[in-house]
């Protein structure tokens, strides 16, 4: 029997683009006029209405093939991201820069979206999937932030703190703020087994919140210091 002929290179990209739409969610069917290899990812997303999610959605899975140093990509992405609310389009292009390495841009983010609580904190949770030492000196000003928003943000990555930075002080605060933040950081301490702040832990077993309360006591058992009492 006699081998096929290989298909040329145009029929192999057709069925390629066929069988990459089929993978596509359904409501990516109505960006099919915006499928073509010249387009650029900023064309494609030029090209998109805001309520056009299905060619957003498209533009954003090409993420990946484009340049990392793309300063007019990511300029693009940087005024989608301030214009738009949908989180997953938000989250889409910050978790690009994660993983991109672009930490400059989630520091700019992070940075300028004063305005945007919304858009502050998810760029800290992405922010914070980095082991980059620059995340800690973010994280401390997330922690000490006048927004509760903030503060309950980043009360959740404490793991990330750089631990050769003077903390006591930094924990001082979080241990009289409400008890949304007081609960989580006592928690904290107790995992990690810090005795920096041991001494303060007796001063909130009088404190309101039973969330505070039980959290101080469980500290107090994992350090095993029972002076408190």
């Amino acid at each position: 029997e006699h081998l096929r002929p290989a298909a040329p290179p145009r029929e192999l990209a057709a069925a390629e683009h066929d069988a990459a739409r089929r993978a596509l969610p359904p409501a990516c069917e109505a960006i099919a006029p915006i499928q073509r290899e010249e387009a650029s990812v900023c064309d494609m997303l030029a090209d998109a209405s805001p309520d056009n999610q299905a060619a957003r959605f498209f533009a954003l899975t090409r993420l990946p093939e484009m340049p990392p140093q793309d300063e007019r990509l990511n300029d693009s992405l940087t005024r989608l991201l301030f214009e738009s609310s949908e989180h997953w389009l938000r989250r889409r292009i910050l978790e690009h820069w994660l993983t991109a390495g672009r930490l400059d841009r989630l520091i700019a983010v992070w940075e300028t979206a004063d305005a945007d609580l919304s858009l502050k904190c998810l760029t800290l949770d992405i922010l914070c999937g980095s082991t980059d030492r620059r995340v800690s000196l973010v994280l401390v000003r997330a922690l000490l932030s006048p927004e509760e928003a903030i503060r309950r943000a980043a009360v959740a990555h404490l793991k990330r703190l750089d631990y050769s930075a003077a903390l006591a002080p930094l924990f001082e605060a979080l241990l009289r703020d409400l008890p949304a933040i007081a609960a989580p950081a006592v928690r904290f301490l107790a995992e990690m087994r810090f005795n920096l702040l041991l001494p303060h832990l007796s001063g909130l077993l009088p404190h309101d919140s039973p969330e505070v309360v039980l959290a101080a006591l469980s500290a107090i058992q994992a350090h095993q210091d029972r002076s408190c009492f």
